[in-house]
């Protein structure tokens, strides 16, 4: 990423969406990105996803996962996540901006 010596700031939402059939903490990056996060229920947790634009093919995103939860869980919301347009991932941002930081 281009902003690989700063940490991104994820902070932004969350908001909560199904993907793969359980839920997830989205929160958005420096309104860039996305944090994907299982919630507390879903058996892929612990883990996460992490959405961000690529920086060799534009307007396609890169997604980065990591966690010990279960890999079916995590794998269909995998299927799901590699679903989401551009568009929809702006959106998911735009949504994350709704909810202010607490």
């Amino acid at each position: 990423m281009a902003q690989a010596d700063k940490p991104l700031d994820c902070g932004t939402g969350p908001i909560t969406k199904v993907f793969g059939g359980t839920s997830w903490l989205v929160r958005s990056c420096d309104g860039i990105a996305l944090h994907v996060l299982s919630d507390s229920g879903n058996p892929a947790f612990p883990f996460y996803f992490l959405i961000y634009p690529s920086e060799t093919e534009k307007g396609r995103f890169v997604i980065e996962g990591e966690g010990t939860g279960d890999k079916q869980a995590s794998a269909a919301a995998l299927a799901d996540i590699r679903r989401l347009s551009a568009i929809d991932i702006a959106s998911l941002i735009a949504e994350t901006k709704q909810q202010k930081k607490k």
